[in-house]
C-alpha cells in the first residue's frame, strides 16, 4: 500500500465494511480510513457502527464523491474528514499521509 512505503504506517485492508468491524472489535486504531461505496452497508452506516465499538476514533471518508453527495456534517468536535480522490495520485497520497498526520497528533 502506498502509504506504507514510508514506513510510518501500518495499513489494514478489509474487503469488506463487515470484517472492517470485526478488526476494529479486536484491536484499536489510531484512524479509519474507508470509501463512502460500500458493498452490503453505506458509508454513513459503517461510521455509525465503527463508532459504536470505538467512540471519537478518526475517521477519513477517501472517496471520488462529491462532498455534498457523501453528506459529511460532523458534530463540534467530531473527528470526521473528507478528502476526494481526484487528480494525481502521488499529490492524492501525500494530502491523505498529511491529514492522517495532523489527525494523529491531535
Amino acid at each position: 500500500m502506498i502509504l506504507e512505503k514510508t514506513g510510518d504506517f501500518i495499513v489494514e485492508t478489509t474487503t469488506s465494511a463487515k470484517s472492517a468491524l470485526e478488526l476494529i472489535r479486536s484491536r484499536p486504531y489510531d484512524v479509519i480510513l474507508s470509501d463512502y461505496r460500500l458493498v452490503r452497508m453505506s458509508g454513513h452506516e459503517f461510521l455509525r457502527e465503527s463508532r459504536l465499538i470505538r467512540p471519537g476514533i478518526p475517521f477519513i471518508f477517501f472517496t471520488g464523491l462529491e462532498k455534498d453527495e457523501v453528506g459529511i456534517r460532523p458534530s463540534p468536535g467530531e473527528a470526521i474528514s473528507y478528502l476526494q480522490k481526484r487528480g494525481d495520485p502521488a499529490i492524492q497520497f501525500a494530502e491523505l499521509e498529511d491529514r492522517i498526520r495532523s489527525i494523529i497528533q491531535r
